[in-house]
């Protein structure tokens, strides 16, 4: 692994837990690296072979309600054609892959989340990273479609 200046330990031990499948949440202060170890441990998971899901949204993405879960399901679109029909409609909407004529069902984009969550871990060994400050981060915000879709 590669190291990043004075927290070679920290990435090691993150590294060892998530070998593990324990989670691994990087917190505290700005500017002491978090965003650098983030990168290290994705870069190790895809070198050995991880599929790894990420999604990192940036600041002018925050009001976009499923622009975090698009990025995070973007590497299993190819499997979005095996969903049954509510399930891939929802999924290809929120992967902007097909023209949307109403709202996003949200219960069947939490079904096909879902079921491409498992079909990924059932193949791979998969690692789910997100980025971004607590204030942009849809994913973290309780109220937001995403939040509901993956809490389900």
């Amino acid at each position: 692994m590669a190291s990043v200046f004075g927290r070679d330990a920290l990435l090691e031990q993150a590294w060892e837990s998530l070998v593990q499948g324990d989670p691994v949440l990087l917190t505290g202060p700005a500017g002491i690296g978090k965003s650098a170890i983030w990168r290290e441990l994705v870069d190790r998971a895809r070198q050995d072979g991880w599929l790894v899901l990420t999604c990192a949204p940036a600041e002018s993405e925050s009001s976009l309600a499923l622009a975090a879960l698009a990025d995070l399901l973007r590497p299993l679109a190819q499997q979005v054609a095996d969903l049954p029909g509510p399930q891939r409609a929802a999924a290809e909407a929120t992967l902007l892959t097909a023209s949307v004529g109403t709202v996003v069902d949200e219960r069947a984009l939490a079904a096909a989340t879902r079921s491409l969550l498992d079909a990924a871990a059932a193949s791979d060994l998969i690692s789910i990273a997100a980025s971004g400050n607590l204030r942009q981060e849809p994913v973290r915000t309780t109220s937001s479609p995403v939040a509901r879709v993956i809490a389900t």
